[in-house]
């Protein structure tokens, strides 16, 4: 799910008068209080555009991916991060024309680092952000700013159907009786 300005009301605060997502959903899982009755039993991810703060680093603008995987250990949900970054990795290297990889939990585009994961377990679920810098005058990240608004909508709708893809397979693929 794409978050819009209505929804992030309810998860950022106003800082400078601006709103700032202060990775809220590190601390919270957010699927039933997102997506009620149509929250998937697998996992559920939602993006969207805000400045962030991440501990002392402010980013003007970002873009953030949240996602939240159940019923795993830290292990699985570690696995399953890198995984999808590297997923998310091809699908940024075909907007950029750039080479990407994922080194440890972190995207990087070219030779910078293009992303930044926080990964945490919440009761029986993991919960992880990826955050993308869209704050060209951030220099210690690669400046994803450089994507149209149609690439940046087109990345995040990649995003969503890269992530129930991945999750839908994972669990049919647990469910084989391999005799």
């Amino acid at each position: 799910m794409i978050l819009d300005d209505t929804a992030l009301k309810n998860i950022c605060d106003i800082t400078n008068g601006k709103l700032t997502y202060q990775c809220f959903f590190s601390k919270y899982k957010f699927g039933h209080a997102l997506f009620k009755e149509s929250m998937s039993t697998i996992g559920n991810i939602i993006t969207f555009t805000s400045s962030t703060n991440i501990g002392s680093l402010k980013l003007e603008k970002a873009l953030i991916v949240c996602g939240e995987i159940y019923n795993q250990n830290l292990f699985g949900g570690v696995c399953f991060q890198r995984l999808f970054s590297a997923q998310l990795g091809s699908i940024i290297a075909t907007l950029t024309k750039q080479e990407c990889y994922v080194d440890e939990s972190s995207i990087f585009i070219g030779a910078k680092q293009g992303s930044i994961t926080l990964i945490n377990q919440l009761k029986e679920a993991i919960g992880f952000h990826i955050i993308f810098s869209l704050d060209s005058t951030f220099e210690q990240v690669y400046d994803m700013s450089t994507l149209s608004d149609e690439q940046l909508k087109q990345f995040q709708n990649s995003i969503v159907e890269s992530f129930h893809y991945l999750t839908k397979n994972i669990f049919i693929e647990t469910q084989r009786d391999n005799i």
